[in-house]
């Protein structure tokens, strides 16, 4: 085919940090998921509800990081190949979706296990403070504070979802980006 591939220069530019950026996670992940057992050796994840949801949703997000992984070196290996341009859109298509499912899959194990952790921590202050001898009023203060910082620390982990959902979508949107512009080229050059 004597086209050029008009997508070409950025499937190469988003494949290339991808890779970058999936290579990360994955090394990430695997050290993330060899400490687990360490943890649970220490009787540390028996005492939390919640630590099997934060286990799963690990091995889903290195699965999930495996896709990427596989998407982004298709983007480089066939950048310039105008027959592969609607695979690639498709590649495109399914990552803006796992990235979706993955930031759900996040948001609901944070939402179901921060509760219990913060519940876990603070019983353990509280047992420590305890035995420190403060009065009801300054235990009283101390419970109304970490209620309130449990407040935020929700309202931040929201917005901190939203905006790591939207960075999560840019390298998605512009792999679709530029497997368009060489489906748009490859249907071109298919009438010429």
């Amino acid at each position: 085919m004597n086209t050029t591939a008009p997508g070409k220069q950025m499937l190469m530019v988003v494949g290339i940090i991808g890779v970058i950026f999936s290579s990360l996670g994955l090394v990430g992940g695997l050290v993330g998921l060899a400490f687990f057992p360490m943890l649970g050796a220490l009787g540390f994840t028996s005492e939390i509800p919640g630590w099997s949801m934060v286990i799963i949703s690990t091995v889903i997000a290195l699965l999930f990081t495996v896709f990427f992984l596989y998407a982004y070196i298709m983007a480089i290996a066939n950048a310039a190949k105008l027959e592969k341009a609607i695979f690639l859109k498709k590649l495109g298509i399914i990552s803006v979706v796992v990235v979706v499912i993955s930031t759900i899959i996040d948001f609901i194990v944070t939402l179901v296990t921060t509760p219990a952790i913060m519940e876990y921590s603070m019983n353990m202050v509280e047992r420590e403070l305890a035995t420190a001898g403060l009065t009801a009023y300054e235990m009283a203060f101390f419970t109304q504070s970490m209620e309130m910082v449990n407040s935020f620390a929700s309202a931040g982990v929201t917005v901190g979802f939203i905006f790591g959902l939207l960075v999560g979508l840019v390298l998605p949107v512009l792999y679709i980006v530029g497997a368009s512009k060489n489906v748009k080229a490859f249907e071109e050059s298919k009438y010429s």
